[in-house]
């Protein structure tokens, strides 16, 4: 599991290496960004970042908070 609660994310750091080695190994990734609730609004994913995501299909859990 992994919890970010940056306004924007790249490719890039802890979260890029757990994609890699969901790819490369199996399992499952659950991911929580921040919600459109918050003043500055959602996380925004990186065109990269969103397609590596997408890539792993039903490997990915995602929800928001709060």
């Amino acid at each position: 599991m992994e919890v970010k609660g940056r306004k924007e994310m790249d490719w890039q750091g802890n979260l890029t290496a757990m994609i890699k080695y969901v790819e490369k190994y199996g399992g499952s990734i659950e991911i929580v960004f921040r919600s459109a609730k918050l003043p500055d609004g959602p996380t925004k994913l990186s065109g990269r970042l969103q397609k590596a995501i997408d890539d792993l299909g039903e490997k990915a859990h995602i929800s928001h908070y709060p």
